[in-house]
């Protein structure tokens, strides 16, 4: 039986994947990154995405959604997910969300967290490592 790692990905990932016009290259590789892996996502980045993308554009985010749906494994932010951000927050000085996004790739079992926000290949807890797939 082949394992297969569980990766997270994080908004920016996402808004560059769908907006062409602000970075071509950023683009090309986001979108190449979410067409070839299966991704879990956390609620809070996907209302993250499409607050920013329909600011940004005139989207249909009833459609866009729905997209989501299909491409992401959906997890929302529990008690727990709050508490953990917390103690990440403190521990590794992250910003306050993007230590809801860590907590949220930790709580998922995720050992990759695809994002240009944070260090890259920073290790979490021994168990999540950071990519920035631009790099």
């Amino acid at each position: 039986m082949k394992f297969m790692m569980k990766e997270f990905i994080d908004t920016n990932i996402i808004i560059y994947s769908i907006i062409a016009t602000e970075c071509k290259e950023k683009h090309e590789i986001s979108k190449n990154l979410i067409l070839s892996h299966s991704f879990t996502a956390s609620t809070q980045v996907i209302n993250e995405s499409l607050y920013t993308l329909r600011k940004k554009k005139e989207i249909d985010c009833d459609r866009l959604l729905d997209e989501f749906f299909e491409f992401f494994n959906i997890v929302t932010l529990l008690k727990s997910t709050l508490i953990s951000a917390r103690e990440l927050r403190n521990k590794y000085q992250f910003s306050y969300w993007d230590s809801f996004i860590v907590a949220s790739a930790l709580e998922s079992d995720c050992s990759i967290l695809y994002t240009e926000d944070m260090k890259h290949e920073q290790l979490i807890e021994g168990k999540l490592r950071i990519i920035n797939p631009f790099i």
